[in-house]
């Protein structure tokens, strides 16, 4: 909507700026008036919004990627959880937990691509941890769960 006005406030502005020099005697190229400031602001910003954007999209270290993975690795934990209710164990891996269900595919790798890893800590707990954004373990951006069960 707000574009819409400033579209007819331009073309109203093009019309005064137009008749005005037309009134002059000047005479004028068939594009004269068609880009107009305003349309130059608008362009360009809609240009550096579209460029951040893209890039932000396909940058590892997007800052979204670290809530996808901690928000995914709490329906992991969930899903540990009724496992261990289910069966009385822990799974052995992040694969034999997701099983044949097709909702569960992605849960084999985080949000940068690094497969989880599950470790036992016992009988009574298991941690979940994912590699971070540096895809190496043991380094301190580990995002790590701890499951009791």
């Amino acid at each position: 909507m707000r574009y819409a006005l400033i579209l007819i406030l331009n073309l109203l502005i093009l019309c005064i700026w137009y008749r005005y020099r037309r009134k002059k005697g000047k005479n004028l190229p068939w594009f004269a008036g068609w880009i107009l400031p305003s349309d130059i602001f608008v362009f360009f910003g809609l240009l550096i919004v579209g460029i951040f954007g893209i890039v932000m999209f396909f940058s590892n270290s997007f800052p979204m990627s670290q809530k996808r993975t901690e928000k995914e690795m709490t329906e992991i934990k969930t899903s540990i959880k009724k496992y261990k209710k289910d069966t009385k164990d822990f799974p052995d891996s992040i694969e034999e937990l997701i099983g044949k269900n097709p909702l569960r595919k992605d849960w084999s790798e985080d949000y940068w691509g690094t497969p989880y890893r599950l470790s036992n800590k016992g009988d009574q707990s298991i941690e979940l941890t994912s590699a971070g954004s540096d895809r190496q373990f043991g380094t301190k951006d580990d995002l790590k769960i701890t499951i009791i069960g």
